[in-house]
């Protein structure tokens, strides 16, 4: 394995990844699941419109940015209204039906 540069918390050794040990393994998990690989982008970008709304500082320094302007230049992503009320209704919905799945006796779930 070649070193990454990497490191540990010192003085421990570099820790050694190889990218087709990420890459691979997340193709297979994404295409047992039925979904398509995007990237490791899309999931940065995904964590930075997540936390834009609570904390853009905490963003740009899970994202290891040198300035905001880049983490919100180019990974926070604006959601329109109505599909954070869509997402809402949803989760509202899920969580109702989880709910009354919890009450119900075990031998009346299908």
């Amino acid at each position: 394995m070649r070193d990454t540069g990497l490191l540990d918390e010192p003085p421990h050794e570099p820790i050694r990844i190889e990218p087709e040990m990420l890459v691979s393994r997340d193709h297979v998990v994404l295409k047992e699941r039925g979904l398509e690989w995007k990237g490791y982008y899309a999931g940065r970008r995904g964590l930075a419109t997540l936390l834009a709304n609570t904390n853009p500082q905490a963003a740009m320094g899970m994202l290891r940015h040198a300035t905001l302007n880049t983490t919100q230049g180019f990974y926070i992503k604006q959601i329109p209204a109505a599909t954070i009320d869509a997402m809402n209704a949803l989760e509202a919905s899920l969580s109702a039906n989880q709910e009354t799945n919890e009450r119900q006796p075990e031998s009346s779930r299908s």
